[in-house]
């Protein structure tokens, strides 16, 4: 039986993963990849001076179970290749202490969060109250009334403070590089509970660039089975027959030369061989998985456009039909700011842990490279601005000089202390971060579509996972080589007991059941309403005239008066939840 080959567009974690599977199959798969290296948001790539640049600082964490299966695949190792980080440290301008949250959700560690000083400790009860919440509400996706943000969800509370929501507002500003009143709560839920199941450490960083230390051992194990990397090659076209109802070849780009083709046959066993007039060259394949930003993937499979697919108006209804794709226009990206800066000593008091500068307008944070990367004996700072549209009014040299400018206002430092040759400032305007907004989740397509022998993947489609981070992008890969299999097996009628039919395996993320986190929040009820009066009694302690006008005392009269109900409501509502699951699930065992 010939070969089955396979083109992947886009060598991302997403299409790496797809690659590495099908190539472990026996398939014949050519990568092709429009930048000089591979990874997309999980590589870097060096201007020289020896320096590697990341498209910014990695967290891995401990349910990241497909990519830390790779990482063994690889003959890489956790323990060795990895550092473990505890904490996430907040610094406040004009202030020394940097305050941490330690390994959040793990019980040893309550006391110590609670205490912190990261927020009174009222406001940081009900923030850890609130995630509980979160878990234990059982979010239906067929609802319209279940769509809402963070924000709303916080709002809809009536235990909720300023100062709680605020945290949940600086956590997601750095991690999912959203504010909290666009986050999609569904979407933070299945974060936080993941994140929850096995909260130390709290993540794990690669000790060293992701060039370097993974993807030169990925690329190598990729090359050893086989696969074919093209690196400096953009795919511009994807031609497509809609009688047949197939993609029949791509065109791209090497490097800056010539425009060339390569055609995609008919997979089963009689199809015709394609015509000569139809492919130019000798390289035919038979799959195409496209792993590229919804940005590129938009104008590759857009059927309006002409260069790529004849005119949805020209098409008979049915072929219109097939065409049809989630309107990518509906996922939304953001870019980052990643600003590496090299400073010709070691600056005092410096952690190790991953560092959030509170209050920071273009939501700064930042790590300390050379406190996990060998060979850097100076203190080298990868700095990440979430919000760059903060800073959209500024060319590169004003975002430089806008950050450096900011930072120092929390760190004590002489500009002439740093290495102007080495910054490096990486806006990631063309590597934008796919954002989980409200109501994203209908529109974020699947890895099969309507043309045979066309796959998706990326971290901006639908997964287990469902939050986009570097596990997202693994699982994602993964999905796409097993539809991608079921189809060659179902074109080809493979034996089962072929190689290229092997199973290709997903694990799935382990969480705490629902019932325990309603179990668990109908126990703190009280304390969160107890907490409640005590962060009102801290404010008014702190600002005295904060209620000044007969308005604003009968708002605070009825909020006070009001939240003993609204509390005991929702208790009474999370317990008939809690009886109602409990009763599906005894009548299930039945």
């Amino acid at each position: 039986m010939s070969e089955i080959k396979v083109a992947i567009v886009g060598a991302g974690m997403a299409g790496l993963t797809a690659a590495l599977r099908l190539a472990e199959r026996g398939y014949q798969v050519t990568l092709y990849e429009q930048k000089p290296y591979t990874g997309g948001q999980f590589g870097a790539h060096s201007h020289g001076h020896g320096v590697y640049h990341e498209h910014c600082y990695h967290m891995l964490l401990n349910w990241y179970n497909n990519f830390w299966q790779i990482v063994g695949d690889l003959g890489l190792s956790r323990e060795r290749d990895f550092a473990p980080r505890t904490a996430i440290r907040h610094m406040y301008k004009g202030s020394a202490r940097m305050p941490a949250l330690i390994n959040l959700g793990s019980p040893r560690h309550v006391w110590d969060n609670l205490f912190s000083g990261v927020a009174p400790i009222p406001d940081m009860f009900l923030y850890s109250y609130s995630l509980i919440d979160l878990l234990a509400h059982p979010f239906r996706k067929d609802r319209l009334l279940e769509e809402y943000s963070v924000n709303s969800f916080m709002q809809s509370r009536p235990y909720a403070t300023e100062q709680s929501a605020a945290l949940h507002e600086e956590t997601l500003a750095k991690a999912f590089a959203l504010p909290s009143y666009l986050t999609s709560a569904a979407s933070y839920k299945n974060f936080v509970k993941y994140g929850l199941r096995y909260p130390e450490p709290m993540m794990w960083i690669l000790k060293g660039d992701c060039e370097r230390h993974f993807q030169r051992h990925l690329r190598a194990r990729l090359q050893a089975l086989g696969c074919e990397i093209k690196l400096s090659c953009e795919v511009t076209t994807i031609r497509y027959d809609p009688v047949q109802n197939r993609v029949t070849g791509i065109a791209h780009a090497p490097g800056h030369g010539e425009e060339c083709f390569i055609g995609l046959e008919r997979p089963e066993r009689d199809a015709p061989p394609p015509s000569p007039s139809a492919v130019s060259g000798d390289d035919t394949v038979d799959y195409l998985v496209l792993a590229v930003r919804p940005t590129v993937l938009g104008k590759l499979i857009a059927p309006r456009s002409l260069k790529i697919f004849p005119a949805a108006a020209d098409l008979p209804p049915r072929a219109r039909a097939q065409l049809s794709f989630p309107p990518l226009s509906k996922l939304q990206n953001e870019p980052m700011g990643s600003l590496d800066l090299f400073f010709k000593k070691k600056l005092p008091g410096i952690p190790e842990d991953h560092v959030v500068l509170v209050g920071s307008t273009s939501g700064l944070t930042f790590i300390d490279n050379s406190q996990a990367w060998p060979g850097l004996d100076k203190t080298v700072l990868n700095v990440i601005a979430s919000d760059l549209n903060a800073l959209a009014n500024l060319d590169g040299p004003g975002v430089v000089d806008a950050m450096v400018t900011e930072l120092s206002e929390y760190l004590r430092f002489d500009r002439g202390d740093l290495d102007a040759a080495l910054t490096h400032f990486e806006p990631n305007v063309a590597d934008e971060l796919f954002v989980n907004e409200v109501g994203s989740e209908h529109w974020r397509p699947v890895a099969k579509t309507a043309i045979p022998n066309l796959f998706l993947a990326g971290d901006f489609c639908q997964t287990p996972v469902d939050v986009v981070t570097v596990e997202g992008a693994v699982v994602s890969g993964l999905l796409a080589a097993q539809a991608l299999q079921a189809q060659a097996v179902a074109d080809r009628r493979l034996r089962g007991d072929d190689r290229h039919a092997r199973p290709i395996t997903v694990i799935q993320p382990d969480a705490y059941p629902e019932l325990q986190m309603m179990a668990l929040k109908l126990l703190l009820a009280p304390y969160a309403y107890a907490a409640k009066g005590w962060s009102w009694a801290n404010e008014q302690l702190s600002s005295p005239g904060a209620y000044t006008t007969p308005e604003d005392l009968f708002a605070l009269g009825l909020n006070l008066l009001g939240t003993p109900y609204s509390v005991a409501a929702e208790w009474w509502k999370t317990a008939w939840s809690m009886y109602a699951d409990l009763r599906r699930d005894g009548a299930g065992r039945r």
